[in-house]
């Protein structure tokens, strides 16, 4: 199932490849956006949308544009951060389309969130 590119999920997509790209914990992430790790974890869970006001302070830190973040636009980023930040979200996507919980449930990859055990 295809996303639409600025819809939450799509959204966290990226955020999970921006943190995984330059090293940022979560917690590092809600304090240069002035939030907290809750929401931020909703954000790159694709719960909710982040606010821009947040989002641009997290651009400015990171050296990417509002433009990637909430619509995967890579056109003004340089080469090799666009590149890693693709990878890391192909990376992603295949992480959670096998991903196997310890309770033997699997990760439903098309809504995020746990299936039953069958």
């Amino acid at each position: 199932m295809e996303q639409r590119a600025n819809s939450p999920n799509a959204i966290g997509e990226r955020l999970r490849a921006l943190l995984a790209v330059t090293s940022l914990a979560i917690r590092d992430m809600a304090h240069v956006t002035g939030t907290s790790e809750r929401h931020v974890v909703e954000w790159l869970e694709g719960g909710i949308t982040p606010p821009r006001g947040r989002m641009n302070r997290l651009a400015q830190q990171t050296g990417v544009t509002l433009a990637w973040i909430y619509y995967g636009d890579d056109g003004r980023l340089g080469p090799l951060m666009a590149t890693r930040l693709r990878l890391a979200v192909d990376r992603d996507k295949a992480d959670r389309a096998r991903a196997t919980l310890s309770d033997g449930s699997s990760y439903d990859a098309t809504v995020g969130k746990p299936r039953p055990i069958a």
